[in-house]
């Protein structure tokens, strides 16, 4: 039974991923097998943006016709047939219950370039679970910090390697650089130029600054304060500069505006949202 049920999950893994199915054919075989939620999940996101109740236009009628054996050819054209499979059950009630599709906002393709900050159609995030918040300060786990990340950024963060990477930061401060102080009580950063939050606002060293007032108010409750407690100061040196000071030589200077936790605030945005008003 088990070789039974792996083979019928490959096979509608198989069509799923084929474009054979759409995606109420593949929900219904899926709770028919028993399987677990998130691999459901993965089966539905295999069919793409198709409509749920569109006919699979991929294969050819004849299809099914091939997939019967020698043996059912042979029967008795008055015997009866052995029960549908969920599949024909599936296709049958498409065909005699079909409903209107639903209308979906039309999503901006690459091209069909964007002329206003901010443009743009729908996208989809695929988790476990919702993200209950974009502002990654007051995140409850990793599924708001992922989601915050599509349109917030950090100065650096890690690739693979575990290398630091430059993001907002034009590059990486360091001992040779200048940007590590020798007494390891500040690091001066350098901001990338040109960069524009998604309502075309500029991108500057003041919304640095706001991004430690924002977590360092204790009446934000912010989730990162921790990682923030060491700064003492983040001083505005010009519009594209900003040193982050500490009250004592700090071995982590890389923490801050570092990674997830790390990552920027739009000032204009959030300035009336800070302390007990940031929830």
């Amino acid at each position: 039974m088990i070789t039974d049920k792996m083979a019928d999950f490959d096979r509608l893994r198989s069509e799923a991923l084929g474009g054979l199915l759409n995606r109420r054919q593949v929900l219904k075989r899926a709770v028919a097998l028993g399987l677990t939620a998130p691999v459901i999940a993965t089966l539905l996101a295999a069919c793409g943006d198709d409509e749920d109740d569109a006919e699979p236009t991929t294969a050819p009628p004849a299809a099914e016709a091939t997939a019967t054996t020698a043996d059912e050819d042979d029967e008795d054209e008055e015997t009866p047939e052995a029960e549908e499979t969920p599949e024909d059950e599936d296709d049958d009630e498409d065909e005699a219950t079909p409903e209107p599709a639903a209308a979906e906002p039309t999503a901006t393709t690459a091209s069909e370039p964007v002329d206003e900050a901010g443009g743009g159609g729908m996208l989809r995030l695929l988790w476990w679970q919702a993200p209950t918040i974009l502002n990654p300060h007051v995140a409850q786990g990793t599924k708001d910090f992922d989601a915050s990340q599509v349109c917030l950024e950090p100065l650096a963060n890690y690739n693979s390697a575990g290398d630091l990477v430059p993001y907002l930061a034009e590059e990486i401060p360091s001992l040779d650089n200048g940007g590590v102080a020798e007494d390891g009580l500040s690091i001066t950063w350098k901001l990338r130029k040109g960069v524009k939050w998604h309502d075309g606002e500029d991108f500057t060293a003041d919304d640095v600054r706001f991004t430690w007032e924002f977590v360092a108010n204790e009446a934000t409750t912010a989730t990162t304060f921790g990682t923030y407690a060491p700064v003492v100061d983040v001083e505005v040196v010009d519009d594209y500069t900003v040193t982050i000071k500490y009250a004592e030589p700090n071995p982590a200077l890389f923490d801050q505006f570092v990674g997830t936790g790390g990552m920027i605030l739009p000032e204009h945005v959030f300035a009336d949202f800070v302390g007990e008003e940031a929830r």
